[in-house]
């Protein structure tokens, strides 16, 4: 857009007294405005979507509890549980999935993968996902 002159020649000489804006935002403002195209003032950004993996609740639990997950980009995803000697105990999700604003949430009973109690003690849940890997501890008390 041409402005008469180079835009990066413009400098935060403190005239403009907006608080959300310096002299450069201010400049293009005044350019769209000129072009009628109302500007308003900034009030926030939307959230950044990103991969987590929340703690599980409760915790310690019996007999049942529930983890809670988010993503950022649809990808396949895989929440599985694993005893202290790193034995696959439970696989709770592994599939594709697409991100939601409310994520996700996955409980756990107590049960491995042949539909049988598991013992009291402590376990690990481990979610893995595109370029992202995080391991939480829980204990199960019977």
């Amino acid at each position: 857009m041409l402005s008469g002159f180079a835009y990066n020649y413009i400098r935060n000489d403190g005239t403009i007294v907006s608080p959300n804006a310096d002299d450069k935002s201010h400049h293009l403002q005044d350019i769209l405005i000129y072009f009628q195209n109302e500007v308003p003032e900034p009030v926030g950004v939307d959230p950044i979507a990103f991969n987590s993996l929340g703690d599980a609740y409760p915790n310690p639990f019996n007999p049942t509890t529930t983890i809670k997950y988010t993503i950022k980009e649809r990808a396949h995803v895989s929440l599985r549980v694993y005893n202290v000697a790193g034995q696959l105990v439970r696989t709770l999700v592994d599939e594709m999935q697409a991100p939601t604003a409310a994520g996700f949430a996955k409980e756990w009973n107590g049960m491995n993968d042949l539909g049988q109690p598991v013992s009291s003690g402590v376990y690990f849940y481990k979610l893995v996902t595109n370029n992202f890997s995080q391991t939480k501890k829980m204990v199960l008390l019977k």
